[in-house]
């Protein structure tokens, strides 16, 4: 029997909220802002996109028609990116480290 625990809570939105510094797939990094709007920012390519929780991850869809999914994986977080034309069903283009850098009040 598989049961839930407090450590195994859900990932709500304001779990999101906030600053995080991504990998760009290529050697380097970016920062995306999740705001309370449901809007997000990044630092790289289109600036302004969606993001909304799906099954304790939060989905970004990009104006350029990129879109993103930052994960828990463990005790540590990954960015997944989608090319433009594909799903997050799809392989991702790329897989990288994520981390919260400060969370909006």
């Amino acid at each position: 029997m598989n049961t839930k625990d407090a450590d195994d809570s859900t990932l709500g939105p304001d779990h999101f909220l906030g600053q995080w510094e991504a990998g760009d797939g290529n050697g380097g990094t970016f920062f995306i802002t999740f705001e309370t709007n449901g809007e997000a920012r990044k630092s790289l390519g289109a600036s302004h996109g969606i993001w909304t929780i799906v099954d304790d991850e939060a989905h970004i869809s990009w104006d350029d028609g990129w879109h993103d999914g930052i994960r828990k994986i463990g005790d540590k977080y990954e960015k997944f990116a989608f090319a433009p034309g594909t799903t997050f069903d799809d392989k991702p283009a790329n897989v990288t480290d994520a981390r919260k850098l400060e969370s909006l009040p």
